[in-house]
C-alpha cells in the first residue's frame, strides 16, 4: 500500500504473515522489498501472525505433529528485525488480519494530521521548538523530520531578523512588547549567541546584529 500525504512525503505499507516473511527470506524478496521500501519517506513492514519459541530459542510448531515455520533460531530473527529496523523502516507486529487492518487505519489517520509534534513540545519553552518547526517547514525542500533535525542540530532556529528590534516595534500595531516577543520566538538562543560570536553586536535590547 502506497500512498502520498503532505507534508510526509510518500508513506508505504507492506503487509507479511509470518510463512511469508521466511519464505520471501529464501526467494530473495525481502530484500528487493526492503530496498524499494527505503526509498519512501515513511515505510512500514507490518507482520502477520507469531512465532512460537521454545526456552532453547527454536520455532515450535503451531499445531501438535505439524512442522514449525522456520528453522531459524529467535536470535537470529531478531537479528534480521533490527536489519530491516536500520534501514529506516518501521516493524510492527501484529496477532492477525483484523490487526493489520486497524493498524492500516491508524497510520493513515495519523499520516493525514496537519502536524506531528507531539514530541516536540517540550514543557517550559512555551512553543517556542513548534514555532520554530513551523517556520522552517515553510520553506522549499524541508519536511517536519528534517525540520526538527535542524532545531535539534542548532538547539533552536538557525535564522536571525535583518531588523533591529526597535525598528520592529515602530511597525503599526506592533508596539515594543510584541516586538520582543516576535524578537524571542524566531531568533532564539543560538542566533543571539552567533550574532555574537560574528561580531553583529547583538544588545541585550534588540535583536542579534542590532548596532549600538
Amino acid at each position: 500500500m502506497l500512498f502520498d500525504v503532505r507534508p510526509l512525503g510518500r508513506v508505504g505499507l507492506q503487509r507479511k504473515t509470518v510463512p511469508d516473511l521466511f519464505a520471501s527470506i529464501r526467494d530473495g524478496r525481502l530484500t528487493r522489498s526492503v530496498s524499494a521500501m527505503s526509498a519512501l519517506d515513511v515505510a512500514v513492514l507490518v507482520i502477520e501472525g507469531e512465532v512460537r519459541w521454545s526456552a532453547a530459542g527454536v520455532a515450535e510448531p503451531d499445531v501438535p505433529d505439524g512442522r514449525p515455520v522456520t528453522s531459524w533460531h529467535r536470535d537470529a530473527y531478531r537479528s534480521l528485525l533490527w536489519s530491516v529496523r536500520a534501514r529506516g523502516i518501521w516493524v510492527e507486529a501484529v496477532p492477525d488480519v483484523d490487526s493489520t487492518v486497524a493498524t492500516v487505519l491508524s497510520l493513515h489517520r495519523w499520516a493525514n494530521k496537519a502536524t506531528h509534534d507531539a514530541l516536540d513540545r517540550r514543557p517550559g519553552r512555551r512553543g517556542a521548538d513548534t514555532a520554530a518547526l513551523h517556520v522552517l517547514q515553510g520553506l522549499a525542500g524541508i519536511g517536519p523530520r528534517l525540520a526538527g533535525r535542524i532545531v535539534e542540530h542548532f538547539h533552536g532556529l538557525p535564522i536571525a531578523w535583518t531588523v533591529t528590534e526597535r525598528e520592529l516595534a515602530a511597525v503599526r500595531g506592533i508596539g515594543p512588547v510584541r516586538a520582543r516577543r516576535l524578537s524571542e520566538s524566531l531568533a532564539g538562543q543560538h542566533c543571539r549567541l552567533a550574532g555574537d560570536e560574528r561580531g553583529g553586536g547583538a544588545s541585550s535590547a534588540g535583536l542579534p546584529g542590532e548596532r549600538a
